[in-house]
């Protein structure tokens, strides 16, 4: 494995980030892989296998789809449960129409919003 894939495997992930979630499933799972799957859908790393690169592909259709939770890739769900929709479906837009890293933002999302991208970008 990659040093930079290790690296955000072996970062520890505050504690306290995690009071909100319920669910010891989930925590253990952003435990365990929460920086690094932060780290592969925000482009810090680059994906190395063949499951990566697919976990890739299924978390940008989540900007494109209104999807249900109960739907999502356990990944996915935890990290929603984690850093909360509007933040995960904001980086899979992002992911999805090809912005680069250092122009992944934090935003409120809305329907208007999305429509409005698509319509923009796609007419």
């Amino acid at each position: 494995m990659k040093k930079s894939h290790l690296y955000y495997l072996n970062k520890k992930v505050d504690e306290y980030s995690l009071k909100n979630i319920t669910s010891n499933y989930y925590k253990n799972i952003i435990i365990e892989r929460g920086n690094w799957l932060l780290a592969l859908i925000t482009q810090k790393i680059k994906p190395i296998s063949e499951a990566q690169k697919s976990f890739l592909i299924e978390f940008k259709k989540l900007s494109l789809i209104d999807s249900d939770f109960k739907s999502l890739n356990t990944n996915i769900k935890a990290l929603t449960l984690w850093k909360g929709e509007e933040k995960i479906k904001g980086i899979s837009m992002n992911l999805a129409y090809g912005k680069k890293n250092d122009e992944i933002k934090s935003y409120k999302l809305s329907r208007k919003k999305i429509f409005s991208f698509k319509k923009n970008n796609y007419s």
